[in-house]
């Protein structure tokens, strides 16, 4: 919930602080640095600094007392007013540490000065200072510190204020000003009434009281005052305590530990100077935390930079234009794509995304998908709902990440803006905050980039710790999929702690965390363990035993069908059909999901399994709906083959069902080769990965069965060939892998097949690995194993190396070698018919691949994406 702002307004004559009555017989009460400091730790939300005679004598702006007040640690927004005459003085005093300028006397000698001034800085840093009395009707403007008539009506020129691109309005009362008699009510609640953006009541508080009064009657979002505070009347935590009593919603925790500089934190702090941004502030808050911090504007800077961040304060396309002009934007996604921190604040953070709509449509650095978009009223909040967005307001996290570490929910930043950001992938919200019912990203990350909407060099002690949790990033690259952020190799064979273990693919979604191999204190795979016990524990001859027993089991007398076996004629499913038939004596019916698109070679090997003694039922789903899951398992999940996996899980079961045979035969358990060993010592799958009652939990290509029905105009019974069957249609039928009873080898079960079902290796090799007869049915075969690549970092040399490891067949020396020769290499053979099955460009292709890549995985260097981490002897 956005807060109520209590801001202590200190007037500035020279060196000193001065206080009158209706701006005049100016006294002096303090030094601006020592007040500020003083309601700083009281809790003030904002400080408000106006040098009253600045407009007077042409005086320039106070730059060096804001300087100063920053330096001194006071972290929260700074708002300037007197003597800002031209663009180059909100520059000035915008870079010097202040958020907001507020401006009098020049909006009204020229009105298009706040339009200019909104198109360059962005409205939210536009204050309209409306200086005025009483008439005997209405108000009238005056300028020059209250010196000068205007003959304009304040309620028109409040309008017109907003009209022109002013983001907030202070409005002070000549008459009530230094009175301690209470606000100017009435001026105040109708100019509420009249605009929709934030505005300040400021001029006559006199007690708290006064303050509860014109927060009651006018719903301004800020009040403002002075001597009340100066005087020792009240201090703005008595102010604060006694408005929560009240119930008004006010920043109570704005004391938290302060924050000791570590000399783990004497790290180089590069901020780019584009010449929008709060530099100074940022500054300091890094030099806080005990950082050595370098300002620095030139490409090579950027690009060698190890802690980049991209401050900002202004309009989207002035930014762009900035970053641009100073030839940086390359250089800012060479940095990115070294995968070094880097932050962006409050506009740096909007820059990041791909467009905004702020004054047009403007293209951005398209770091992180998403787009810019500007708050809009709602018409059930139109009379209270204001914008921009100014103020203090709570934060809620969408995830855990180093960066919020130490930060709790609702936690209190400062914000200030009338655009947010929406990025396209939900997955890159890590936190969001309300504002009017309506939540938006407040905190953004992607990898090693963050944007925050808010200003943490504003918000106090928690946003320092925000500052420091970023100097904690170096190292600590996002992986996604709840991968393992280290990635470790097998001390054995190839495969690393990132392959993900089998899954139950029908409840598969966008932000599904995969379990992965498992690797045991000696830095040895789950695959590479159980290898061990197959070779020196388990009594293959007692296993066989027990594949005959269950044979005698479900054998037929009549020669009927008493077991199904799934496959596509490749090595394992001829193997597994021809050994179950010949040896033990089966009367196997086989099935088969067909391909997506067969090879010349994997439907060859198809016919020479049928003819070589089985009979077959081929099931081919209806090609328009498995073109569309496989399109959306691409776009979704990165998983191509998700569609086929599901079809070739349930086909087994499912036909045995139907023909009421009650056992189903599977060649190895996918756990054999790094999945939780105990799953290795049962023979029977588990019925979870072929079976759901509640068809509400399926998911294929990612999406909702309800949803595909719904939005992607596709039935139910067009849907049946992929919803598994449920547990009461599978009564009394076991499905067993045979693995799990003979020894298996891959490369001797492609001897077995080659000799007895005329099963053929392909020509060449499979691109992506050195062999000939793994993964050969299918054209789109090659994609589900270069998409595990791009997730996992593993390629299917990495698979078939592995195995062959394990099997004694080559050494891990070799295994090495073959894996970093073939391991990276891009399918191309059939590319062209896989962006033409799933109909998408090449273009699209590249960006949805590019999307899934997990930072701690992927690095970009000269254009060109390079695996972090490369297995090694």
């Amino acid at each position: 919930m956005k807060k109520i702002r209590i801001i202590p307004r200190l007037d500035i004559k020279g060196p000193n602080v001065i206080k009158g009555i209706h701006l005049e017989g100016l006294r002096v009460v303090g030094k601006p640095i020592e007040l500020a400091k003083k309601y700083y730790e009281q809790g003030a939300d904002e400080i408000l600094y106006m040098d009253v005679v600045a407009s007077l004598y042409d005086r320039e702006s106070i730059l060096e007392i804001i300087k100063e007040t920053t330096s001194k640690g006071v972290f929260i927004p700074i708002t300037v007013g007197g003597g800002v005459r031209k663009l180059e003085d909100i520059k000035n005093i915008l870079r010097a540490g202040a958020d907001k300028v507020a401006i009098n006397t020049a909006a009204v000698k020229n009105p298009e000065f706040i339009r200019q001034a909104a198109e360059k800085f962005g409205s939210q840093c536009i204050v309209g200072s409306i200086e005025a009395k009483k008439k005997e009707i209405g108000w009238e403007i005056y300028i020059e510190n209250g010196r000068e008539k205007t003959g304009i009506d304040a309620i028109e020129w409040a309008k017109k204020l907003v009209e022109l691109g002013a983001g907030e309005l202070l409005v002070t009362s000549i008459d009530k000003e230094g009175t301690e008699e209470g606000y100017e009510y009435d001026l105040i609640e109708k100019i509420v009434s009249e605009v929709s953006v934030p505005v300040i009541a400021c001029g006559g508080a006199g007690k708290v009281q006064d303050i509860e009064n014109c927060l009651k009657r006018t719903k301004c979002d800020a009040v403002s005052m002075a001597s009340v505070l100066h005087y020792n009347s009240e201090s703005v935590e008595n102010i604060k305590n006694y408005l929560d009593k009240k119930n008004f919603p006010v920043r109570l925790n704005y004391k938290t530990e302060d924050i000791i500089p570590s000399e783990k934190n004497k790290k180089m702090i590069s901020i780019i100077d584009y010449e929008l941004g709060n530099l100074f502030s940022v500054t300091k808050g890094f030099e806080k935390l005990g950082c050595s911090v370098k300002i620095i504007n030139k490409p090579p800077e950027i690009i060698n930079a190890d802690f980049l961040v991209l401050p900002g304060v202004g309009a989207f396309s002035e930014g762009m234009n900035n970053l641009k002009e100073k030839n940086l934007i390359e250089p800012i996604k060479k940095y990115v794509n070294s995968g070094k921190p880097f932050l962006g604040i409050c506009l740096g953070a909007q820059l990041l995304l791909s467009e905004s709509e702020e004054f047009g449509k403007h293209l951005g650095l398209d770091i992180i998908q998403g787009k810019v978009v500007q708050f809009r009223i709602p018409k059930k909040e139109e009379k209270n709902y204001r914008i921009p967005h100014i103020g203090w307001n709570s934060i809620l996290k969408n995830k855990k990440n180093v960066l919020l570490e130490n930060i709790q929910d609702n936690s209190e930043f400062y914000f200030v803006h009338s655009f947010y950001l929406v990025p396209e992938d939900k997955k890159n919200i890590l936190a969001k905050t309300d504002y009017y019912g309506e939540e938006f990203c407040s905190i953004l990350n992607k990898g090693n980039v963050y944007g925050v909407q808010f200003h943490p060099e504003k918000s106090g002690e928690i946003g320092l710790k925000i500052l420091n949790n970023f100097l904690r990033l170096k190292e600590k690259l996002e992986a996604y999929y709840g991968l393992p952020s280290e990635v470790k190799f097998c001390k054995k064979c190839v495969i690393s702690n990132q392959r993900p273990n089998t899954t139950v693919e029908f409840k598969s979604g966008k932000d599904e965390k995969k379990m992965t191999t498992g690797f045991n204190e000696q830095g040895v795979c789950s695959g590479c363990v159980y290898s061990e016990i197959k070779d020196k524990t388990i009594n293959w001859e007692e296993r066989e035993r027990e594949l005959k027993k269950l044979c005698d089991k479900f054998r037929s007398s009549d020669g009927s069908y008493d077991c199904i076996i799934p496959g596509s004629g490749g090595k394992d499913s001829g193997f597994t059909a021809h050994v179950l038939k010949y040896k033990y004596n089966m009367h196997p019916l086989t099935v088969t999901w067909a391909p997506h698109k067969y090879t010349d070679i994997g439907f060859k090997n198809f016919q020479s399994w049928i003819h070589s003694g089985f009979d077959n039922i081929l099931f081919t789903p209806n090609g328009k709906v498995h073109r569309l899951l496989t399109r959306l398992a691409f776009t979704n999940l990165l998983n191509p083959f998700q569609p086929f996996v599901i079809g070739q899980k349930i086909i087994g079961p499912r036909f045995a069902s139907m023909y009421n045979i009650k056992l189903v035969f599977y060649g190895e358990n996918p756990a054999e080769y790094g999945g939780k060993i105990e799953s290795n010592f049962k023979p029977t799958m588990d019925l979870d990965f072929f079976s759901e009652p509640d068809i509400e939990k399926i998911k294929l290509g990612g999406v909702y069965v309800k949803d595909l029905i719904e939005k992607y105009s596709v039935s139910r019974s067009e849907l049946q060939p992929y919803l598994p069957p449920r547990k009461e249609d599978l009564k009394g039928i076991e499905v067993h892998y045979l693995g799990y009873y003979l020894k298996w080898d891959p490369q001797e079960i492609y001897y077995y097949s080659s000799k007895h079902t005329g099963f053929e290796p392909n020509v060449e090799r499979t691109e992506g690995s050195y062999s000939k007869y793994s993964g050969i049915d299918d054209q789109i075969d090659p994609f589900h194993y270069y998409t595990t690549l791009i997730k996992f970092g593993l390629g299917r040399a990495s698979y078939d190396a592995a195995q062959e490891i394990r099997n004694k067949k080559i050494t891990r020396e070799e295994g090495v070698a073959l894996v970093n020769k073939f391991d990276q290499e891009f399918p191309k053979k059939y590319f062209k018919s896989f962006l033409e099955y799933i109909g998408i460009s090449e273009e699209e292709f590249w960006e949805t691949v590019d999307k899934f890549r997990s930072p701690h995985l992927w690095k970009k260097e000269n254009g060109v994406w390079k695996l972090r981490n490369v297995i090694s002897n």
